[in-house]
C-alpha cells in the first residue's frame, strides 16, 4: 500500500530480509525519489492533469457536492479556485488520504514504496522504476471524466468515513486478502453511483494494463537476479496480476509464508 502507516512499513518475515540482501529496488517510478520533480513531472503535461474542454470542476458539480467539494478542500487548507480546473481524479485524491496520513505526510513521513526507495539509494544501491509518472497518469486520464466525478462524488458523500476504509483496507492489507478490497470499495459505495461496467473500466485500464507493462519491464531485471521488487497490492493478484504474468514468463513464484 502507498502509505506511511507504521503498521504497513513494518513487513512481513522474510521482506525486509529480502530487501537488505537485493542489489536493486524496483518500484512503479523511481520518480518518487524526489516528491518536488515528480510534482513538476505530473504537471508538465497538463492534458494529463487539468480538464481537457477548459471547464471547471463547480461546473461538473451540484450545488450540493460543490458545496461539500470547497469544504473538504478548506478543512486540508486548499482553495477550491486553486484546484477547479483539475481533473476530478486528481482532486479527489486529496480527500482519500486519512487525516493521519496526511499529518505523517506534512512531518516527511515517506510511503512504504517510496522508503523502499530512499533506503536503497541512500545505500548506493540502484533503484529502477517500471512506469513512469506520466505513464500513470495517462491511465487516470484515459478513463471517462464521467466516471471520475463519479468517484469524487463517492469520496465526498464518505466524509470522514473514508477512515474506515482505509482502515479496512489496511487490515485487508495485512492479513493478506487482497483480493477482497476491490468488492469491498463497491460494496461500501454510499449511493451506488458507480456501476459494475464502471468498476470494470477501472480495473482493466488502472490496475491490468499497467499489469501487462509492469511483467515485461521487470522481466530483464529480474533476469539478472538479485532484485526486489514492490508495486501496489492490486497489481498482484489473480489470473492477470503480476504473480501470474511472471510464472507465464517462466518465473518460479512462491509465497515466503
Amino acid at each position: 500500500m502507498h502509505v506511511s502507516d507504521s503498521r504497513v512499513l513494518t513487513m512481513p518475515k522474510g521482506a525486509a530480509e529480502a530487501v537488505a540482501s537485493s542489489d536493486t529496488i524496483v518500484v512503479e517510478s523511481d520518480e518518487i525519489l524526489d516528491d518536488k520533480k515528480a510534482a513538476a513531472t505530473l504537471f508538465a503535461n497538463p492534458s494529463l492533469t487539468m480538464l481537457a474542454d477548459g471547464s471547471t470542476i463547480s461546473q461538473h458539480l451540484s450545488p450540493e457536492d460543490n458545496a461539500r467539494l470547497e469544504a473538504g478542500l478548506k478543512e486540508r487548507g486548499i482553495v477550491l479556485a486553486a484546484v477547479s480546473r483539475m481533473q476530478p481524479w486528481l482532486i479527489a485524491s486529496s480527500f482519500e488520504m486519512t487525516g493521519c496520513e496526511v499529518r505523517r505526510k506534512t512531518a516527511g513521513a515517506k510511503f512504504l514504496d517510496q522508503k523502499l526507495a530512499s533506503d536503497a539509494a541512500a545505500q548506493g544501491k540502484q533503484v529502477k522504476g517500471l512506469e513512469t509518472l506520466a505513464e500513470q497518469a495517462k491511465a487516470m486520464s484515459d478513463l471517462p471524466t464521467e466516471l471520475h466525478l463519479k468517484s469524487l462524488i463517492q469520496t465526498l458523500e464518505l466524509g470522514n468515513k473514508i477512515n474506515d476504509v482505509n482502515e479496512t483496507m489496511t487490515d485487508l492489507y495485512l492479513v493478506g486478502n487482497i483480493g477482497a478490497m476491490v468488492p469491498m470499495l463497491k460494496v461500501i459505495e454510499p449511493s451506488q453511483k458507480i456501476t459494475d461496467a464502471d468498476t470494470a473500466a477501472f480495473e482493466q485500464r488502472i490496475i491490468l494494463d499497467r499489469n501487462k507493462v509492469m511483467a515485461e519491464r521487470s522481466a530483464p531485471i529480474l533476469g539478472k537476479g538479485n532484485a526486489f521488487i514492490a508495486v501496489g497490492a492490486l497489481h498482484l493478484v489473480g489470473d492477470q496480476g503480476l504473480v501470474a504474468l511472471l510464472r507465464k514468463q517462466g518465473f518460479t513464484v512462491t509465497s515466503v509464508n
